[in-house]
């Protein structure tokens, strides 16, 4: 009996172990996903033709940018600072950063925000 018992503890002590250890969730079967993201920088040259744009990123490297559709350029130049959002290795939307003019003074409190 003490056997039966050592012998059933052990088999559901390991069922258990091996169940913890699997990964949740289903396997991609050596698929690779890749996630949806996004990268900033400066537009150095637009090709609409074929659907690439050269951006020098925020960290300062030059990337050579595939994008999904034509439309997605609508409205980009050399130069403008942007946000591009990327899936599947191409970018799919583009976010122009509205740029903070320089000669314009910050704003001033008034009293009724200074307590006074």
């Amino acid at each position: 009996m003490k056997i039966f018992l050592a012998v059933s503890f052990t088999v559901l002590l390991c069922t258990g172990l091996a169940v913890a250890s699997s990964p949740a969730g289903p396997s991609n079967d050596g698929e690779l996903v890749l996630a949806a993201s996004s990268v900033s920088g400066t537009i150095e040259s637009v090709d609409p033709r074929n659907l690439t744009l050269i951006l020098k990123t925020d960290a300062g490297e030059t990337q050579s940018l595939a994008i999904t559709k034509k439309s997605v350029l609508r409205g980009v130049t050399q130069g403008d600072r942007v946000s591009c959002e990327m899936k599947d290795g191409k970018v799919t939307k583009i976010i122009k950063a509205t740029p903070t003019p320089k000669d314009s003074p910050a704003r001033q409190p008034t009293k009724g925000e200074l307590g006074g």
